[in-house]
């Protein structure tokens, strides 16, 4: 993946300059995959930050997702290659923004906060440092 500077995505401020997020993020780097509605096709990722709200992803693919879009996302939580359809996570595509001709970020929210889908994968992203997707 491209370690081109998403920081562009990564705020959300208000007209005041404040953040808007309901949830604390946290810097955190696990590949990923992302399933768009209707597709059979998983996209590969890689998480740069989350939170019990959503994440910021950079995800791979010449289709550019659009705002609105409707996802379904799973996280490598313990660096694992494989990961069951059991364990996507239903969301929407908040902002995207173009990083190179292959790659774009996107910003996410989950239907409901990930605490009340999958709280032990929070808990994990939250004890664990920030890590490079290997």
């Amino acid at each position: 993946m491209s370690q081109a500077d998403t920081s562009a995505a990564a705020p959300t401020l208000a007209s005041s300059g404040r953040d808007r997020r309901l949830h604390p993020r946290k810097e955190f780097v696990r590949l990923c995959k992302v399933q768009r509605t209707g597709d059979v096709r998983f996209e590969p990722g890689e998480t740069t930050n989350i939170s019990a709200g959503g994440a910021l992803i950079r995800v791979a693919g010449l289709q550019p997702m659009r705002p609105g879009q409707r996802i379904r996302v799973g996280v490598a939580w313990e660096s694992r290659g494989v990961l069951e359809s059991g364990s996507l996570l239903p969301a929407r595509v908040v902002r995207v923004v173009p990083i190179d001709h292959h790659h774009q970020a996107v910003a996410i929210q989950y239907d409901r906060p990930m605490s009340e889908q999958a709280p032990l994968t929070l808990q994990q992203a939250k004890r664990e440092p920030a890590s490079l997707a290997a």
